[in-house]
C-alpha cells in the first residue's frame, strides 16, 4: 500500500537517514513520521526528481536544521522492512567496491520495488495472492 505522508508538527518526528541511488557516500536526512523504521523503501525528491531510497537508520537529530530537510513523500509499506543482516550485507559490499550504500542497496531489488509508481499494483497482486491463498480448499489426497 502506498501511503502519504503529511506533516503537521514536523519537530516531533525523527530523521531518517535514506540511501539513494548516487554517488553520494553519505546518507542523505530526512523528516520523517514515526512509523517508517530501518529497512523501508521511501520515495524522496532528490532535486528536481523523485527517486526511490531506503532509510538505513533513525535519528533525533540533523547536522541541517530541520527547516532546510526535506520529508519523505511516500513509504512503500507492501513489504515488511528489511532485515539487519541484508542491509549490513549491502554496507560491507559498498566499503569492499567504494561504492555509496545506496548504489548497491537499491541496484538489488527487483525493479517494481525501485519504482514508487509501481508500490500501488505491488500491493494489490500481494493482496490478490492472499485472497487466492485463503479461498483455495484444502485437497483430500492421502
Amino acid at each position: 500500500m502506498l501511503v502519504k505522508v503529511k506533516y503537521e508538527q514536523i519537530d516531533h518526528f525523527p530523521i531518517a537517514k535514506v540511501s539513494l541511488d548516487t554517488p553520494h557516500f553519505n546518507s542523505l536526512d530526512y523528516l520523517t513520521i514515526s512509523g517508517v523504521g530501518v529497512g523501508n523503501l521511501v520515495s524522496v525528491s532528490f532535486g528536481r526528481q523523485q527517486l526511490t531510497g531506503l532509510v538505513t537508520s533513525l535519528e533525533t537529530s540533523s547536522s541541517y536544521p530541520s527547516d532546510k530537510l526535506k520529508t519523505i513523500d511516500s513509504v512503500c509499506d507492501a513489504l515488511a522492512p528489511l532485515s539487519a543482516d541484508w542491509l549490513d550485507l549491502c554496507k560491507f559490499a559498498a566499503r569492499y567496491y567504494l561504492r555509496s550504500v545506496g548504489e548497491v542497496i537499491l541496484p538489488s531489488l527487483p525493479l517494481s520495488l525501485r519504482n514508487a509508481a509501481r508500490w500501488k499494483k505491488l500491493t494489490a497482486v500481494i493482496k490478490q495472492c492472499q485472497e487466492q491463498k485463503n479461498t483455495v480448499p484444502p485437497s483430500d489426497s492421502p
